[in-house]
């Protein structure tokens, strides 16, 4: 197992611990149509692409949460159509974008940022924030 995957099931790990025992009940978690909850891991350093791909596995929406420097952040990606307004402002990351660039620039927008060819439906990513996990 190399040291990005430990880094990564570690953070998993915890994530799933804080969610279970709700040291992070101030989190909304994205419902999908099944009435799940997905949640998406990843390490801010992570490509973009490759956590687009996660999101895509779990059917395109979801919570994302991820570690890095600045701690825990985590960012909604929902569908974006129905009830919902499509923001004007679309995601067009280059080919290095990492998950922490993205959750950068998706905080500077609060009314979202839409993801215009990452699935099969349009969606938006929203609320980036910073989430304080306890040690648990």
């Amino acid at each position: 197992m190399t040291i990005h995957q430990n880094r990564l099931d570690r953070f998993r790990r915890e994530v799933s611990l804080n969610l279970a025992v709700g040291a992070v009940a101030d989190v909304d978690l994205v419902t999908n149509d099944q009435g799940d909850c997905p949640v998406i891991v990843s390490l801010d350093y992570e490509d973009l692409s490759t956590i687009l791909g996660r999101v895509r596995a779990v059917g395109g929406y979801g919570t994302l949460f991820s570690a890095g420097p600045a701690g825990v952040r985590m960012v909604s990606i929902i569908r974006g159509s129905g009830a919902f307004k499509i923001p004007e402002e679309q995601a067009s990351p280059g080919a290095d974008a990492t998950v922490g660039m993205f959750l950068d620039y998706v905080s500077l927008h609060p009314d979202g940022v839409a993801i215009p060819a990452a699935f099969e439906h349009p969606a938006r990513a929203e609320n980036a924030q910073i989430v304080e996990m306890s040690g648990a």
